[in-house]
């Protein structure tokens, strides 16, 4: 997946150049359908980022949960565990519902 939003800030980036480009700017088709591009990574972009950050939370979760005895910090990262694998499982799901890169 990490590599699936690298090479999605890649094209990003690359989008967002071409955008500047005073060739695309003078071409209204050329700069549609790049500006159409561009917004449909975005989405994808942002929904992947958001995806590694709740894996990295339920990682996170995961690690207090089997190695902390405070019964407090427990609970919290019981809460917080739930909170992100819920979240994750509903940006998997859009995000297996977007078309591919490229």
């Amino acid at each position: 997946m990490k590599e699936s939003v690298d090479i999605l800030r890649q094209r990003f980036a690359e989008l967002s150049q071409r955008l500047s480009d005073p060739a695309v700017l003078k071409d209204k088709n050329q700069y549609k359908a790049i500006t159409r591009e561009h917004a449909r990574v975005e989405k994808q972009l942002r929904l992947g980022e958001r995806y590694l950050q709740l894996l990295h939370q339920v990682e996170e979760a995961r690690l207090i949960l089997t190695t902390e005895k405070d019964a407090d910090l427990v609970q919290m990262a019981q809460v917080i565990l739930l909170r992100a694998l819920s979240l994750w499982h509903s940006s998997w799901s859009v995000w297996r519902g977007l078309s591919p890169v490229g």
